[in-house]
């Protein structure tokens, strides 16, 4: 269970997947190393420093930000699959389809980007079925 959520190694890889947390982390050690070498003031090192370094974010926290970022995805597919069954005999099965694979690629693209010690080649989980959409149009590929 522990190698399946390895909440305790953190919350980056060490080597780092190119994600959101790895440029807040990277803007984190600027951040702190700017702060060590400009001269300012008592008064503002003072409000700035219990936030030198930047706090590492919670698996909670992660969670719930990836949640919120999936939800138009969700809320989507629910008006594409029943759209698709009411109306079962005028639509081109066609559509719901290709949404599910865009669903998809979008989905794991948001995972990877917002996930909590994602390992590099979790990326593959969205170029796998990113895949099937560059055979269909130009605009995927």
């Amino acid at each position: 269970l522990k190698r399946l959520f390895p909440f305790g190694r953190g919350l980056v890889h060490d080597y780092w997947a190119a994600n959101v947390w790895a440029l807040y982390l990277f803007a984190s050690r600027v951040a702190t190393v700017a702060f060590r070498r400009i001269p300012f003031p008592d008064d503002i090192r003072s409000l700035v420093q219990p936030f030198i370094p930047f706090p590492e974010p919670t698996p909670g926290l992660v969670a719930i930000i990836l949640l919120f970022v999936l939800v138009p995805t969700m809320i989507y597919a629910w008006k594409v699959g029943t759209s698709s069954l009411k109306r079962w005999w005028q639509l081109n099965s066609f559509i719901p389809a290709m949404f599910f694979v865009h669903g998809v690629v979008f989905s794991s693209f948001s995972a990877f980007m917002l996930g909590f010690h994602v390992h590099e080649k979790a990326i593959m989980t969205a170029i796998i079925p990113l895949t099937l959409l560059a055979t269909t149009s130009c605009y995927s590929a």
